[in-house]
Parts: C-alpha cells; sequence; structure tokens
C-alpha cells in the first residue's frame, strides 16, 4: 500500500468506541501496516472520516468532546494533515450523531481543533 508511487494520500477511518478515557487512537491503529506508513512516511496522512455512534456515548456532549479530542490528537500526535467528519448534516443514519444535530454541538466542539 504505502509502497505504491502513484498514491496521493493515506486515508484513515476512526470510529472510536465509548468515551475517549476508554478508547486510545495509538491501539486502534496499531499494526504492521500502520508500522510501515509512519516509518515511510512518504504520503499525506487524512483521516477521511471520523464520526460516533449514538450507542456507544450517553450524550452528544460526550460524543462531541471525544471527537474533539481525537482530531487534537490526530494532527498533534499523529501527524494527519487534516480529517473530515461524517456526516455533517444528513439524517438518513440515525445511529450516528452528525454535527449540525442539537444545535451543532460537535460542530461547535471542533471549531479550532
Amino acid at each position: 500500500l504505502v509502497g505504491l508511487p502513484s498514491l496521493g494520500y493515506v486515508d484513515v477511518h476512526v470510529y472510536p468506541v465509548n468515551n475517549i478515557s476508554q478508547w486510545n487512537t495509538q491501539q486502534d491503529l496499531d499494526s504492521d501496516l500502520w508500522s510501515d506508513v509512519l516509518a515511510q512516511q512518504k504520503h499525506p496522512l487524512l483521516m477521511g472520516e471520523f464520526g460516533a455512534f449514538k450507542r456507544f456515548y450517553p450524550s452528544i456532549q460526550a460524543a462531541a468532546h471525544t471527537m474533539r479530542v481525537l482530531a487534537q490528537n490526530s494532527t498533534t500526535r499523529f501527524g494527519f494533515a487534516g480529517w473530515l467528519c461524517w456526516t455533517w448534516d444528513t439524517y438518513e443514519q440515525p445511529f450516528l450523531f452528525n454535527m449540525v444535530e442539537d444545535g451543532g454541538v460537535i460542530a461547535s466542539a471542533l471549531q479550532g481543533a
């Protein structure tokens, strides 16, 4: 995967379970493939999708906190160039929080992350 010269970037999708104190980005990404990505670091890393399943969080505020910490850690600790939320304003997947739900709780939490 990382040895492909035509690869433009590495896209990682992350959906933490429970709250951030019980979920660990390093453990989630820990694999032989991830070690290769970090060792070669040829391509920008993009968290191309991340979100919060409602069943894992007691409230949207808890999900927002976890997503903010995840976004901050992805860039500062793991070298991601950026991240994209799934989903912004759609309600077709009611089992996931979206960014504008309940007046934009998660979108507000992610500002400046």
